[in-house]
């Protein structure tokens, strides 16, 4: 597992437990209803830039 993920992985975790309490949280792990994934790598294609000259 990838350290950033790892980190991103607790710090949704802290949020959650901050915002329903632990005992919710608790509840939607046991049942499955709560998972965390590994968010997709995003590729960016280049884009030609526009010409500045073209604005003025």
């Amino acid at each position: 597992m990838q350290q950033s993920h790892k980190t991103a992985k607790f710090s949704l975790l802290n949020n959650l437990l901050a915002i329903l309490g632990k005992d919710k949280v608790e509840q939607w792990m046991k049942n499955k209803w709560l998972c965390f994934k590994p968010n997709p790598e995003i590729k960016f294609l280049a884009q030609e830039s526009p010409d500045v000259d073209q604005a003025s």
